[in-house]
């Protein structure tokens, strides 16, 4: 079956359209295809309904319209005006859309030398995989179009795919013919396993790792030149760090099976999208200040700390907590901390919410309490 980033039970819907092509692609494509849904791409931060990645096949952005044939009042290069109630409503016309989206990548891409054919091939310097984009036409019929309307000349129907052929009893040969007839152009392409991840490289930013300074390099300056050797997440810890969800979570995993790196996803994601602080942990000065000097490259996250065995005074809120004896136990110690944080939270002298979130590096050897 299709990977999907996220997971299609925690994916951004915005449409029944969108959900119902998605349970198609899951059903009729084989595991060797790779579908980012409603997930940012490159710097721009465009917004694709989705974006289909195959070895063999190259590159497609898909936008999805839950438009019925009474709800299209006009329609042009540019614009397509839509009855919206009473009212009409102007949005762009996803055909251009999907082609200004994916013409946006291919420009990215080329920018690679590793993704551009070499010289002495027969298209030197042009990118090495096919590129495409379309629409998803769910309420629509071919023959409704064809025959019910003059769309035609503003719509290509070669890059649609209509309601007929997406249904559930669909055949998935044919239905993978559609999808590959999207194409305007058709070479033959086997893109390898790192030429896969310099395209994930590109498209999605936030995936990156940079070789330079190891996991932590997360948020690693864009400007810098693009080194021949790429890293990013691995699919799973992507689909893991795409599809967490909202609430508490627990990552569990091996030495370097990249949790820090998730863990700083998270992070960055969350402060992206609330104006207050998240609040970073970990356990030793080093990765503390890896994580802080991290952290604040980007500026999306704007609290770190460390759990030290001997921390400075300070307060928080009100609350003192007086440096310990050098002569009490680590353990000891850490308790009478703990004591002294619960009691006041509960007198109320510690202020609630003042973090979005709170993310613990290193959690494992803490006590339940």
């Amino acid at each position: 079956m299709v990977q999907f980033f996220p997971t299609r039970s925690s994916a951004r819907f915005d449409t029944p359209g969108e959900r119902r092509l998605a349970e198609r692609l899951a059903a009729k494509l084989k595991d060797d295809y790779l579908c980012w849904c409603n997930v940012p791409v490159g710097p721009k931060a465009l917004q694709p309904d989705f974006v289909i990645l195959h070895p063999q096949r190259g590159f497609l952005v898909l936008e999805v319209k839950d438009w019925k044939l009474d709800t299209i009042h006009t329609m042009d290069r540019g614009i397509a005006q839509l009855f919206d109630g009473r009212q009409l409503k102007s949005v762009k016309n996803p055909m251009t859309q999907g082609r200004a989206y994916a013409m946006e990548v291919s420009v990215a891409l080329q920018r690679d030398p590793a993704l551009k054919h070499p010289p002495g091939s027969p298209h030197p310097g042009n990118l090495l995989m096919p590129y495409g984009w379309g629409v998803v036409l769910t309420h629509i019929t071919r023959k409704q179009f064809r025959d019910e309307t003059n769309l035609a000349e503003v719509l290509e129907s070669q890059w649609v795919i209509f309601q007929d052929e997406m249904t559930e009893g669909v055949d998935a040969e044919a239905f993978q013919q559609w999808l590959s007839d999207i194409f305007p152009h058709v070479f033959s392409c086997k893109l390898s396993r790192p030429q896969i991840d310099r395209v994930r490289h590109h498209l999605y930013p936030e995936v990156r790792i940079n070789a330079a300074s190891g996991q932590f390099g997360l948020f690693a300056d864009e400007a810098a030149s693009l080194p021949n050797l790429v890293r990013v997440m691995d699919f799973q810890q992507e689909l893991l760090a795409r599809s967490m969800g909202d609430g508490h979570r627990v990552i569990h995993g091996a030495a370097g099976a990249g949790k820090t790196v998730i863990l700083g996803y998270r992070a960055a994601q969350i402060a992206a999208s609330t104006s207050k602080p998240v609040l970073v942990l970990c356990y030793n000065r080093t990765l503390a200040s890896r994580l802080r000097q991290v952290v604040n490259v980007r500026g999306l996250v704007t609290g770190c700390g460390a759990l030290l065995p001997r921390p400075v005074p300070r307060s928080n809120g009100g609350l003192s907590v007086p440096p310990p004896a050098a002569s009490v136990p680590v353990g000891e110690m850490m308790v009478h901390i703990g004591g002294r944080t619960r009691a006041g939270v509960n007198r109320g002298q510690i202020t609630h919410g003042q973090y979005a979130a709170l993310m613990i590096e290193e959690g494992h050897d803490f006590q339940p309490e």
